[in-house]
């Protein structure tokens, strides 16, 4: 058996070593006590924070956090202490940090508990990505405006056919015609061309807004106009499908209609290149899974996805269309947007029978760290 002194100076020596390989990693590492104070900090912490380990030890936290991470986070703890429930412990969560300059950045966060003396200490370890989501945003920039011009021509006959419905109701008016139904026909139609403008914009447009409640099905109504022309044009069944009381959730509502748009369309192109009798449907579908999550499935009975070819769709640059102008990008930016929003998607197909997208998302409420 060690004699308490020896084992006193075990304890000091491994101390020391684990202080030498924390100080020696690139990623910031803290920790911190039940109350959310400071207790270590290693180098990294001071490149990617601005703070020197001696201005942030004793500190709470929160210091480094933004909104709504900053406000959440004793809670998250206490649920912790309290339940042992383990929302954000044991995983790498995307969250919002804040400089201490004031300003806001992308970082992945994986936080581990450790018990000494029966207490508890928590270790987070920081990875800042803001220059990968600025990037990915980019690219995810660039998708919209593929998948926009993809659009156009469907939208071209969308336009038209209230445009002629003016032209019309102007020319009667012009006659003699006092009929009012013409005023408010006029009106109606101008609306509808307002609408997919705006709808137009909104999906190619570069956006800054923060995460708020989204409407999933709102969503899904949105991104189905602006299609319903091309679908028809292509004898293409849409099958919609959406749950009663259906929860929000917390994201941005601009980047889930470009994953809508972004896998519908890789159903329209499955569709035809079917070489079959039987009538093309896509169906979208949206449930409630759990008490926390919001389910998407988004199912074409189309020519279906080669196995090897599964996980593989979702790398960038991989597609079996490039030949014919696609850029490669779209179920590679779908999934980074995805796991962006705390979520995950997953292909599953049958070759010459189906393919089904699968986008499963934290509801409003459940989707932030602490």
């Amino acid at each position: 058996m060690h004699r308490p002194d020896e084992t006193h100076k075990r304890r000091t020596e491994v101390s020391r070593e684990l202080g030498q390989f924390t100080d020696s990693l690139v990623d910031p590492i803290l920790s911190i006590d039940t109350q959310g104070t400071i207790l270590t900090a290693n180098p990294p912490v001071e490149r990617v924070f601005g703070w020197t380990r001696e201005q942030l030890i004793g500190d709470h936290i929160s210091v480094l956090m933004a909104e709504p991470f900053r406000s959440e986070h004793d809670d998250y703890v206490q649920r912790f202490l309290d339940t042992g429930e383990r929302r954000a412990i044991g995983r790498v969560r995307q969250v919002l940090a804040r400089h201490k300059d004031g300003h806001e950045f992308a970082c992945e966060l994986s936080v581990s508990v450790v018990e000494v003396d029966g207490v508890a200490r928590f270790y987070g370890i920081v990875r800042d990505v803001s220059d990968r989501e600025r990037l990915l945003e980019r690219v995810a920039q660039v998708e919209r405006l593929a998948a926009v011009g993809e659009l156009a021509a469907g939208v071209a006959h969308e336009v038209n056919n209230p445009v002629n419905t003016i032209i019309n109701c102007a020319k009667l008016m012009k006659s003699g015609d006092d009929d009012p139904q013409l005023v408010d026909d006029i009106i109606d139609e101008g609306l509808r061309i307002a609408m997919i403008v705006r709808d137009l914009l909104d999906l190619s447009r570069q956006h800054d807004d923060d995460f708020a409640p989204v409407d999933l099905e709102h969503v899904v109504r949105r991104t189905l106009a602006l299609l319903e022309s091309r679908f028809a044009k292509d004898a293409i069944a849409v099958e919609v499908e959406i749950a009663d009381g259906l929860a929000k959730i917390h994201g941005r509502a601009h980047q889930m209609q470009q994953v809508l748009t972004n896998l519908l369309l890789n159903a329209r192109d499955a569709l035809l290149g079917a070489k079959c009798d039987r009538a093309r449907v896509v169906s979208v579908r949206l449930r409630n899974v759990g008490p926390d999550r919001v389910e998407i499935r988004v199912h074409d009975n189309g020519v279906g996805i080669e196995e090897h070819d599964l996980e593989r769709i979702f790398r960038p640059f991989y597609s079996k269309k490039l030949a014919n102008g696609g850029t490669g990008l779209g179920l590679a930016v779908s999934r980074g947007i995805i796991h962006g929003h705390g979520g995950s998607i997953a292909a599953h197909s049958r070759i010459g029978e189906y393919a089904e997208f699968v986008i499963a998302l934290p509801t409003f409420g459940t989707s932030s760290s602490g």
